[in-house]
């Protein structure tokens, strides 16, 4: 019907009409309308099913619903002589262009979409994002077309066209061609898509009667082509006002559908809160998967019912044999928790002997060190002795020398002493001739006499002298005897001092080791009663928390025995509980 008429109205396309000024407003004002209340259905049918090809499809009716408005307010000499928003001989007819290129651009959009995966469905938190996007290609084609219209072609001259606008309009033609081809191979259309195929349709005939075959403005082609405009804006609407509608009508009979099947329901529900469970549904009389659901709830009800039955019994049966086990439990962790606060007492005290031990090893550790250097003095004192002793040996071995080379000399001076006292006795002897021969002699001899006499008297003389140092040489024969009895006297004790003083190096020596030994193991001594005691602190912190530990487990046997005793009871409430249903 549309094509005729359109056919019909296509030789008369370019019959001039009277300038309706008020047709403009009335009729861009009805297509804002109609644009802006199916933008907002198709928002509310994107929110609900989620489809990001409705959520496309609404920003372009949005689209259109501005670019209308912007057109009206730009329109030459309907609200002032060149138009609002700064607009000029160009604008509204570059306007008009962009808004009807821009729309189908959105019906291609939509039909790709619709065969895309639904991942995209994760879009919709964008909505905000796609209306922005909407306002601000309007407000760059309104730029486009007030600011910038000095760079663009030359499309109007007065109210007729130009030659250069056969080619825009060409172009802008040929997009909504396109969107109809592209809507006509989706592999599945729905009501909407056939409605929006219809819609683009009128678009190809409002552009080809306003733009394409009539000579300009306010003639009988730029009537008719926005009648179609119009005309195309209310198809969408009026379809999704009428399915609307129809699914208000079906919402309202399943509603009371529902109601009737819920009260059914909710007497059988009611019946099985009463422990009921004797009762049969038939899925038949509710929703399909409802009451299947429902005979399935029942008899799991009927099987649990049976299996919890013995469950329970089970459960009082174990919560009594827990709650004995338990209390024995209890009674075994009070008494072990006892037990280990004795030990941790007696662990205290012998970690405190152990600490005195500790001491007292490090004590004697350090008597043996002081004696150690104490005995290695006194080695050190013993061998000094030993060597001063072999000295006084040796001086002593050399004084027994010279005694004996004394001896020596002594006894060769009394035999020079005899030789003198012989040569005294001779003298004296011939002192005596000598005289003897003086007195026969005479006064001659009287002379010699005298030193006869003298000779006589040195010869005495020589003899008491030998006599004395004959006594003084015995004297000293018996010293030096004396003194090399002495001197080997002390020889031999020199040498007993040496053997003496070499057995007390080497007892002493002995005792040295002996005391180093000692020492050594009283170090020993002392780090093992450290270690020990490093050990008895760490056992005394281990019973410590094994004493914490028995301490808590004695109180969390004391929750398990509570807790058992909740169990038991909880377990004769399941079997009283359990009597109430009947299966």
């Amino acid at each position: 019907m549309s094509l005729v008429i359109f056919l019909a109205l296509v030789p008369f396309a370019k019959l001039p009409l009277p300038r309706v000024w008020a047709f403009i407003p009335v009729y861009e004002s009805a297509l804002v309308i109609n644009d802006l209340i199916t933008a907002v259905l198709l928002f509310g049918q994107f929110r609900i099913l989620r489809t990001p090809g409705l959520l496309v499809l609404a920003c372009g009716y949005l689209f259109t619903a501005c670019m209308a408005t912007v057109h009206a307010l730009t329109f030459p000499d309907l609200f002032a002589p060149g138009g609002w928003l700064g607009a000029g001989p160009q604008s509204t007819a570059w306007l008009y262009m962009f808004w009807h290129a821009g729309f189908p651009l959105f019906v291609i959009a939509y039909a790709w979409l619709k065969d895309q995966p639904r991942s995209l469905s994760r879009l919709t938190r964008f909505t905000p994002l796609a209306v922005a996007g909407v306002f601000g290609l309007v407000g760059a084609f309104t730029v486009a077309a007030t600011v910038g219209q000095d760079a663009l072609p030359k499309i109007m001259r007065g109210n007729h066209y130009t030659t250069a606008m056969v080619y825009v309009i060409v172009s802008v033609w040929a997009f909504s061609l396109f969107a109809l081809v592209r809507l006509w191979r989706c592999r599945v259309r729905s009501v909407l898509d056939l409605w929006v195929m219809v819609v683009v349709c009128a678009w190809l005939f409002d552009i080809a009667l306003s733009a394409m075959l009539n000579a300009g403005r306010f003639d009988l082609g730029f009537y008719a082509g926005r009648i179609y405009g119009l005309l195309a804006a209310s198809f969408v609407l009026l379809m999704l006002l009428l399915e609307n509608g129809m699914l208000y009508a079906r919402l309202a009979q399943m509603h009371q559908s529902e109601l009737q099947k819920n009260a059914t329901l909710m007497a059988l529900a009611q019946r099985i809160a009463e422990g009921d469970l004797t009762v049969r549904v038939d899925p038949q009389s509710y929703m399909g998967s409802v009451g299947q659901a429902l005979e399935e709830m029942v008899d799991s009800l009927r099987e649990m019912n049976h299996e919890i039955s013995g469950g329970v019994a089970v459960l009082a049966s174990s919560a009594t044999t827990i709650l004995s086990g338990a209390s024995q439990v209890a009674s075994g962790a009070a008494d072990s928790a006892s037990a280990v606060t004795q030990a941790v007492i007696t662990m205290a005290e012998t970690k405190q002997t152990a600490l005195v031990a500790s001491e007292k090893a490090q004590h004697v550790s350090e008597a043996a060190q002081r004696a150690a250097q104490v005995s290695q003095l006194g080695q050190e004192s013993v061998d000094d002795a030993v060597a001063r002793m072999l000295h006084i040996r040796e001086h002593m071995g050399q004084i027994a020398a010279s005694t004996i080379k004394l001896t020596e000399h002594a006894m060769m001076i009394g035999e020079i002493i005899a030789t003198v006292n012989d040569l005294a006795d001779q003298s004296n002897l011939l002192a005596v001739n000598a005289s003897i021969e003086a007195a026969k002699a005479g006064e001659q001899g009287l002379g010699f006499g005298v030193v006869a006499q003298e000779v006589r008297s040195l010869a005495q003389q020589s003899k008491q002298a030998t006599v004395q140092v004959r006594s003084i040489l015995n004297d000293i024969g018996k010293a030096i005897s004396g003194a090399v009895q002495t001197a080997e006297q002390g020889a031999q004790a020199v040498e007993s001092g040496v053997k003496q003083s070499k057995a007390a190096g080497e007892s002493i020596r002995q005792l040295a080791e002996s005391i180093a030994e000692s020492a050594q193991a009283a170090a020993q001594i002392a780090v093992s009663a450290q270690q020990q005691l490093a050990g008895i602190d760490q056992l005394a912190q281990a019973m410590d928390d094994i004493s914490a530990s028995a301490t808590r487990n004695a109180e969390s046997t004391r929750e398990t025995e509570a807790a058992a005793q909740s169990l038991h009871e909880l377990g004769q409430t399941l079997e009283r509980l359990m009597l109430r249903y009947k299966a």
